[in-house]
């Protein structure tokens, strides 16, 4: 009841006619600008291509250092390593890409 209370008060307050006659007051209720600053708000968020871009980095980074190892199957292995590490990386940082 009270959420719907809070929006037919942002509706009233955004009608002009209601305005001009002076039947709402100014400023929203705090509900109603809490919500509105929810969806104005964009969020941080690495794109999709960047974290592809970051895993096959990992991977990379991992198959040079398994070529370096020398063995059979070591590359295979290193970019393996590689991709998991840079994917639990990307998967914790994902929602702030900066850091900060």
């Amino acid at each position: 009841m009270k959420q719907l209370a809070g929006l037919m008060m942002a509706v009233l307050l955004w009608n002009p006619v209601a305005r001009a006659e002076g039947n709402v007051e100014a400023k929203p209720p705090a509900a109603a600008a809490g919500a509105e600053a929810k969806a104005t708000e964009k969020k941080k968020q690495r794109s999709i291509k960047s974290s592809a871009i970051l895993i096959a980095g990992g991977a990379g980074i991992g198959a040079s250092a398994g070529k370096m190892t020398g063995k059979k199957n070591a590359v295979i292995i290193g970019a393996v390593a590689g991709a998991v590490a840079a994917l639990i990386y990307d998967r914790a940082t994902y929602k702030n890409p900066k850091g900060s």
